[in-house]
């Protein structure tokens, strides 16, 4: 796997059915001197077990009460730890998987409100932000959306 140059303030959108091209990424920039901060539908465990990521900050959205669950249905809660770490962080990444789960239950346009929030968020921030998505869970419209309004693409330096 091929590391494109990443550029802080950047959201990148990284189209795949399962995270794991993203979740490579998201290491490999750990390893260079980046801090992490992972939200993901994959249990926390799941993730440090698989990706030896013992140090990363991970975040489960579920609905769970609990320390290191975040709610799909509360997106503010998510909006600020993605500030706070962002605030907090020279050098930061972001690996973001579950917008589907979000889309369920919010819809689409309230999760674009929230993505449009974090993109806000990461631009004027020196952290960058992965957006990993089964793209098929998707139709054409929401897509291209997402597209238009994510800068860059993983897609084609990741292959």
């Amino acid at each position: 796997m091929k590391r494109p140059d990443i550029r802080l303030g950047c959201s990148y959108l990284l189209k795949e059915k399962e995270p794991k091209d993203g979740i490579r990424y998201f290491k490999k920039l750990l390893k260079i001197g980046f801090k992490g901060l992972c939200i993901t539908k994959i249990k926390p465990e799941e993730v440090r077990k698989s990706y030896d990521l013992k140090k990363t900050k991970i975040f489960h959205l579920n609905d769970r009460k609990g320390i290191g669950n975040l709610s799909p249905k509360k997106p503010a809660r998510i909006i600020n730890k993605i500030e706070e770490f962002t605030s907090s962080m020279k050098k930061g990444v972001i690996l973001f998987e579950g917008l589907d789960k979000l889309i369920e239950e919010n819809n689409f346009l309230n999760t674009i409100s929230l993505l449009e929030d974090i993109n806000d968020t990461i631009t004027t921030s020196e952290s960058s932000l992965i957006l990993s998505l089964d793209d098929s869970k998707f139709s054409k419209k929401e897509l291209a959306f997402l597209e238009r309004n994510l800068e860059l693409s993983l897609n084609r330096g990741l292959r």
